[in-house]
C-alpha cells in the first residue's frame, strides 16, 4: 500500500531534529528508492516532478523556508473532503522498518553528503 508524501515526510519531522526542506526531499527520495528496491512498488504515491527532482507537495509546502531548518513540531497536512486538514502518518510495518533505516543511515547527514546518495 503506498503512503502520501506527506506520511513519509511527517515520519521525519516527527524525529524533532532541525532538517532543511532540501533535506527532507532527499530523504523522501531514498526512502522511495530503499522501498523500491526492496518491495518493488513505490513507498508513496506522488511522483517526483521532472523539472525541479522534488516531490512537488512538499516543495509547495515548505519552499518559503528557503535553506532555513522546518520548525521543530511542523507537519506535513492534507486535506479530506469531510474531514478538512489531516496530519498523515505512516503506520505500516513494513514501511516504519525501511524509514528507520534510512533515518539511521542518513538522517545525520548534511545536505552536501545527501546530494551524493
Amino acid at each position: 500500500m503506498a503512503h502520501s508524501a506527506q506520511a513519509i515526510a511527517n515520519y521525519f519531522l516527527n524525529k524533532e531534529v532541525p532538517i532543511t526542506m532540501l533535506q527532507l526531499q532527499r530523504l523522501l527520495l531514498i526512502s522511495q528508492g530503499f522501498y523500491l528496491a526492496t518491495h518493488d512498488v513505490p513507498l508513496f504515491e506522488e511522483k517526483v516532478s521532472e523539472t525541479k527532482g522534488f516531490i512537488s507537495s512538499i516543495w509547495n509546502e515548505f519552499k518559503f523556508l528557503a535553506d532555513s531548518p522546518i520548525p521543530i513540531g511542523s507537519h506535513s497536512f492534507v486535506y479530506i473532503p469531510g474531514d478538512g486538514l489531516v496530519i498523515p502518518e505512516v503506520r505500516a510495518e513494513e514501511a516504519l522498518k525501511i524509514l528507520g533505516k534510512v533515518w539511521e543511515i542518513y538522517g545525520n547527514l548534511p545536505l552536501e553528503t545527501l546530494h551524493n546518495v
